[in-house]
């Protein structure tokens, strides 16, 4: 996907995918709880959450909740992913 030029449209879009897979994610059982960022030239264009923290207590994940981090980067030039080490 080519982030060049987004506009609050494709942004929103963007953000209800991510929101729609994350929360499949959960109800599949795949994933317990997790949070998805994007940021596109420094700025955060999504902040998507879903599940819970803490299944014994019920606390919501959120995007402050602790939790291990992976990234990727877009490759502009050939618009690969390749983890951000």
């Amino acid at each position: 996907m080519v982030f060049r030029d987004m506009s609050k449209t494709k942004i929103r879009n963007l953000q209800m995918q991510v929101e729609r897979a994350i929360d499949e994610m959960v109800e599949s059982g795949a994933e317990r709880g997790l949070q998805v960022a994007v940021y596109r030239n420094g700025e955060q264009i999504v902040d998507a959450v879903a599940g819970v923290a803490d299944p014994a207590t019920s606390r919501l994940f959120t995007s402050e909740t602790p939790s291990k981090v992976g990234s990727l980067v877009l490759n502009p030039e050939n618009q690969t992913l390749s983890p951000f080490a």
